[in-house]
C-alpha cells in the first residue's frame, strides 16, 4: 500500500437497490473477475489508506454486504432509507466528523476504479483552489446517464439525473458520467477549504433522492 502524505478516508457507497439491474440481489453483491463488486471497491480503498479509515455505507441487504466485507477494522454506516448519495453521506456525518485529511467518496459498484486514479484526483485537488474534485468520464452515448453541469471556469455546479433534467440543463451539460469525488474533511473546523459536500445536499430527482452538490468543485 502506498500511503498518502495527507490522510485519506474512503467512503464506499454500497446501500443502493440497483433497480436497473432487475435482480433480487443487491447490485454490489454481483460478481466480476472472481469477486463481488464491493470487494473490488474495498481493495481499491485499502490501497489508499488503512482499514480504520474505510467506511462502507450499507442499506439494502445490509447483512449480506457486511458478511462479504470481512476485513477487520473497516467501519459500516447504516443508511436505513435509500435516498441517494448525499443522504448516504448525511447518515455517516457523525462517524466521519473526527477524521482529518481528505474524504474520498467512491461507488461500491465500480470494480475498475484504480487507486492510482484516486491519487491523481487528490493531486488535482491539491493543485487547485477548488473545494473538491470530481472524477467524470465522457461517454460516446450518454443515454441513461446523468449529466455534469458546469459554470464559470469549467467549475461543476450540479450533477443531474437524466430523468430529472430540463432542456435548459442540457444546454450547459457535457455528456459525462460522474464517479469518484474528493474533498477536504471539516474536522475541527480548521480547514480553509472545507467542502460543502456533506452538509449541503439537494433533492434533484423525481424519485426524491438526495444527491451531493455544491459550488467550487473542479
Amino acid at each position: 500500500m502506498e500511503v498518502m502524505e495527507t490522510p485519506v478516508t474512503v467512503v464506499i457507497l454500497a446501500a443502493g437497490l440497483g433497480t436497473r439491474m432487475k435482480s433480487h440481489k443487491a447490485k454490489v453483491l454481483h460478481r466480476a473477475g472472481g469477486k463481488t463488486l464491493v470487494e473490488h471497491a474495498v481493495d481499491t480503498a485499502l490501497a489508499l489508506t488503512s482499514a480504520e479509515r474505510v467506511f462502507v455505507v450499507v442499506g439494502h441487504q445490509a447483512e449480506r454486504v457486511r458478511a462479504i466485507v470481512s476485513t477487520p477494522g473497516i467501519g459500516f454506516i447504516e443508511q436505513t432509507e435509500q435516498l441517494g448519495t448525499g443522504h448516504a453521506l448525511l447518515a455517516g456525518r457523525e462517524a466521519l466528523s473526527h477524521l482529518d485529511g481528505y474524504l474520498a467518496i467512491v461507488y461500491g459498484d465500480g470494480p475498475l476504479l484504480r487507486a492510482a486514479t484516486v491519487r491523481s484526483l487528490i493531486e488535482t485537488l491539491e493543485a487547485s483552489e477548488a473545494a473538491g474534485a470530481l472524477l467524470s468520464a465522457d461517454m460516446p452515448d450518454p443515454n441513461g446517464y446523468g449529466r455534469v453541469l458546469r459554470g464559470v471556469s469549467n467549475r461543476v455546479t450540479a450533477v443531474v439525473e437524466q430523468k430529472a433534467a430540463t432542456p435548459s440543463n442540457w444546454r450547459f451539460a457535457k455528456p459525462t458520467w460522474a464517479s469518484t469525488a474528493i474533498a477536504p474533511t471539516c474536522s475541527g473546523g480548521t480547514r480553509a477549504k472545507c467542502a460543502p459536500t456533506i452538509p449541503r445536499t439537494n433533492i434533484t430527482s423525481p424519485t426524491w433522492s438526495r444527491y451531493s452538490t455544491g459550488p467550487d468543485i473542479t
